[in-house]
């Protein structure tokens, strides 16, 4: 996917969602931050997340990772 791409789909979404990454295992990671140094890629910076961090509360958008 392209980044234009997941603006357009993240376009549609609750601006004031979480973001997060489902793992195929079951993990579900917080996304940190976008590492845009690269030259031929993104890369997204994710840490595992706990029940009870603000996602758990207020919702969010999973993508999921395989």
């Amino acid at each position: 996917m392209k980044v234009k791409e997941l603006i357009e789909q993240l376009q549609k979404c609750d601006p004031d969602l979480y973001v997060g990454c489902y793992m195929d295992d079951g993990n579900i990671l917080d996304i940190e931050g976008v590492d845009n140094s690269m030259d031929d890629r993104i890369d997204i910076n994710v840490t595992h997340s706990y029940e009870g961090s603000e996602w758990w509360k207020y919702g969010m958008i999973m993508m999921t990772v395989s």
